[in-house]
């Protein structure tokens, strides 16, 4: 499970939306609200972002759809314009879901380097 402070998704926003390219253009990617709505309801997605800045509606399609059929949701501190341009589309990305272990566990590695750097240690 990943949880993110809001510290640590900004400082680890890049790099999580990186692992998402890589995954899109290994073709373990899906981009678009619609299209990541169809793939949690097949059971396909592994993980799924959006920008902070998608409408109320989307967001709530989004979350109740990820809620349901337990798919992590990430919301990223970044608009849809900075995402897209991220991802290599023309227009603002409201949604990309991760369709492979394989990249899930690089940003699960993402989140582990993040939080230890973050968290401190009491002894």
């Amino acid at each position: 499970m990943l949880e993110f402070t809001k510290d640590e998704l900004k400082a680890s926003c890049e790099r999580i939306i990186s692992s998402f390219g890589l995954a899109l253009r290994a073709g373990k990617c899906i981009v678009g609200s619609e299209l990541c709505v169809n793939c949690m309801r097949s059971g396909k997605s592994k993980l799924a972002i959006m920008p902070c800045d998608v409408s109320d509606n989307t967001k709530k399609k989004l979350t109740n759809c990820a809620s349901f059929h337990n798919v992590e949701l990430l919301t990223l501190p970044c608009t849809g314009e900075f995402l897209a341009s991220k991802l290599g589309k023309r227009a603002k990305v409201s949604c990309a879901v991760i369709t492979d272990e394989s990249f899930v566990k690089i940003i699960e590695k993402i989140y582990s380097d993040i939080h230890t750097r973050f968290t401190e240690v009491q002894q």
